[in-house]
């Protein structure tokens, strides 16, 4: 499996965790499924050692943002989250929020241009 493969699992996953958070408010806590935080969490602790295309069409570009997201989502699952009975409960800062509910809605990253 490639990196771009990966990044579309990580898309979907993303996807699905902005379909759960759903009108939660940002930076309010918020409980994951506990295989979506895992999930999220794997993303964070993979490495990723292969060179990206040159040049990158929008659509890996997205994929690779959406990958991004939800590592950041596994760091703070692992520094701030708990687990509770229905999940894992975190406070998610207001960007990725965003960018999960940007990528549940089909939309691009909610800030494309961050490096």
């Amino acid at each position: 499996m490639d990196q771009y493969d990966r990044y579309l699992l990580d898309s979907h996953v993303l996807r699905a965790i902005g379909t759960t958070l759903g009108g939660a408010v940002a930076g309010a806590a918020v409980t994951l499924p506990s295989e979506l935080a895992a999930a999220a969490l794997a993303a964070w602790h993979r490495d990723e050692d292969d060179d990206l295309a040159s040049p990158e069409s929008a659509r890996q570009s997205t994929l690779r943002e959406h990958a991004a997201t939800l590592a950041l989502i596994g760091l703070t699952v692992e520094k701030r989250g708990s687990d509770t009975a229905g999940g894992v409960s975190v406070q998610l800062r207001a960007n990725l929020v965003a960018e999960a509910r940007a990528a549940a809605a089909g939309g691009q990253p909610a800030n494309p241009g961050r490096q």
